[in-house]
């Protein structure tokens, strides 16, 4: 069989014996490919949930209950954090001794400030910086894709059963993107002045979890532990977007190319439809910093 091409439907199912991507791969890479497709057949793709959905879609049946005074908590915690720790980095930086070039890498034999632990501070600190804003990168994506796919949902629902969105609250849903993308950008920024002010490696690594803490508090089934899987189904609700959504991309106009629902982040028109401002605005600024900053750290 030739590399790429896909395996024929219901061939080499043995029982007890290897899967159908095992026996019709020739390598790895193509063995993952065909059993994602495989669990694609049978399933549908979760829609990733966190804080703000979760009041966002009015799941929540009591207002004022320990669970929804913890989530309020993380928002204000996501809300003013950030902030405060970029204010603290900024007065504590030596700007007078600011400046680009690579003279506090090199290395002195014996020294004790420009050791050993000094170029490897460095060192780890451009590689955590790069590595930090390229999941900021990812984190921004997967969160559009997600937020295209809600939109379309409860545009399609609206119609076809508006009696379902009646406890729908769309602020909450606003105030999940434009935060998650603020907090994102907040973040990157707050390494980077941390990786600036470390004294080690270790505090590099330390700073590093203690900011990706920060912004994965919003998640279902998170740090906090305040919403778990049992209050969120990402796969029911990625079933109910498929089939909600499939006979709006039915549309030539709309779908030209005949894209699935799974693949609606393909669909210009309706990446242009449903698309939110907050990510046409803050992906192209994750990815700038990509550069920009291991570079500048990479040059202090």
């Amino acid at each position: 069989m030739e590399e790429g091409e896909d395996p024929p439907e219901g061939e080499g199912e043995g029982e007890g014996g290897p899967s159908t991507a095992f026996e019709y791969a020739s390598n790895f890479r193509e063995m993952m490919q065909y059993s994602a497709e495989d669990k694609k057949a049978d399933t549908y793709i979760p829609i990733a949930g966190n804080t703000y959905r979760y009041w966002g879609f009015g799941i929540p049946e009591h207002r004022f209950t320990t669970q929804n005074f913890g989530v309020f908590s993380i928002l204000i915690v996501q809300i003013l954090s950030p902030p405060a720790c970029i204010i603290y980095n900024l007065f504590k930086m030596d700007w007078e001794n600011w400046h680009f070039g690579l003279s506090d890498w090199y290395y002195i034999p014996g020294s004790g400030n420009h050791g050993v632990s000094n170029l490897s501070k460095h060192v780890v600190a451009t590689i955590f910086l790069l590595m930090f804003t390229l999941n900021g990168a990812i984190v921004v994506d997967s969160e559009r894709i997600a937020s295209l796919k809600i939109s379309a949902m409860l545009d399609a629902l609206a119609k076809t059963k508006p009696e379902f969105l009646k406890d729908v609250n769309l602020f909450w849903l606003h105030v999940g993107r434009v935060l998650n993308c603020i907090v994102v950008l907040e973040c990157c920024f707050i390494v980077y002045f941390a990786f600036v002010l470390s004294e080690s490696p270790m505090d590099v690594v330390f700073n590093a979890l203690a900011v990706t803490f920060l912004y994965n508090l919003d998640d279902i089934d998170g740090e906090m532990g305040f919403i778990t899987d049992d209050d969120w189904d990402g796969e029911e609700l990625g079933k109910v977007y498929y089939y909600a959504v499939d006979p709006v991309m039915m549309d030539e106009e709309l779908n030209p190319d005949n894209y699935t629902p799974d693949e609606i982040n393909n669909c210009n028109g309706m990446r242009n439809k449903y698309g939110s401002w907050t990510y046409r605005i803050a992906e192209p600024l994750v990815y700038l910093l990509v550069i920009v900053l291991p570079l500048d750290a990479w040059l202090i």
